[in-house]
């Protein structure tokens, strides 16, 4: 318990100066229970063995900055930094290694051990912190990927332009029921069909529509049951209105009253048989006057 009191005491001691983890030459000095002129003579008789990269002097303002940063944390003991008139001296990993060879006691070889110790396990949590890091940020930049390739992919559903004609097979009967529900959802205010083969598969394509678009159906006869199939579609469903209309052969599917469109089929046969579709919108004023 003792040991590991005297480790997070160590560990509280580590600053980073410079970017460099370093401990002051006033805290090494009370771990080593000499005085701290003592620690720095003995070093001074050494100086060969202390380059830049073991030991430096702190400027005037890194000086003023650590005393200010003691004198702010409130968990730290009164005395630490309050009288620092000095620029101190600090010791990195390194320096603090040697430190054991100029002081030359069996106490001061102890403490280096468990100095050392400290850095040691302290950069192994700062790898591990770093490789958290990454790991996140590469998580993060996947999700960034990801997020602009489903934006891409939206805006290319909802910009998409629909065929303006073509040709279904009779094996492509989920293909062309597709593509007639796309129409029908695509609507966002009105839906106009002229179609005189109409059952309850073609009012169940239709309220596949927005529950705002009204839809208008013209066919050629209203059979009792197409009757009671329309009034148990309305009653669940946003309103469907039939009217009956005579005069026309093929089929067309009129899409807020801007976009026409010619099927070779009734809506209840896509792809069952061949069927061709085209876009007529150039004729789509000549067929709205003679419906009225």
């Amino acid at each position: 318990m003792e040991k590991e009191i005297l480790l997070a005491s160590i560990a509280s001691k580590i600053i980073v100066v410079r970017g460099v983890q370093v401990m002051l030459d006033s805290d090494l000095a009370r771990l080593y229970g000499v005085a701290t002129k003592v620690l720095n003579q003995a070093v001074k008789r050494n100086h060969k063995r202390f380059p830049e990269s073991f030991m430096f002097k702190l400027s005037f303002e890194e000086t003023q900055f650590l005393r200010s940063q003691f004198v702010t944390l409130k968990t730290e003991p009164a005395t630490r930094g309050s009288h620092m008139k000095y620029s101190p001296q600090v010791y990195t990993e390194l320096g603090i290694a040697m430190l054991s060879s100029v002081l030359n006691s069996e106490s001061a070889i102890q403490v280096n051990i468990e100095i050392i110790q400290v850095f040691v396990q302290l950069r192994r949590n700062l790898r591990s912190e770093n490789f958290l890091h990454q790991r996140l940020d590469g998580l993060e930049k996947k999700l960034i990927h990801h997020e602009l390739k489903f934006d891409e992919i939206m805006e290319t559903i909802q910009t998409r332009v629909p065929e303006t004609k073509g040709i279904f097979f009779n094996d492509q009967i989920f293909d062309a029921y597709v593509f007639s529900s796309e129409l029908i959802a695509s609507a966002k205010k009105s839906i106009v069909l002229l179609d005189n083969y109409i059952d309850e598969s073609t009012l169940l394509q239709l309220s596949k529509r927005q529950p705002t678009v009204s839809c208008m159906v013209y066919t050629e006869k209203v059979t009792n049951q197409l009757r009671l199939d329309l009034e148990k579609h309305n009653a669940q469903y946003p309103e469907i209105e039939i009217r009956v209309k005579k005069h026309f052969h093929d089929r067309f599917l009129i899409i807020d009253e801007r976009e026409m469109y010619h099927l070779g089929a009734s809506l209840k046969d896509l792809g069952k048989r061949w069927f061709a579709f085209s876009r007529m919108d150039d004729l789509l004023d000549d067929v709205k006057r003679r419906l009225v």
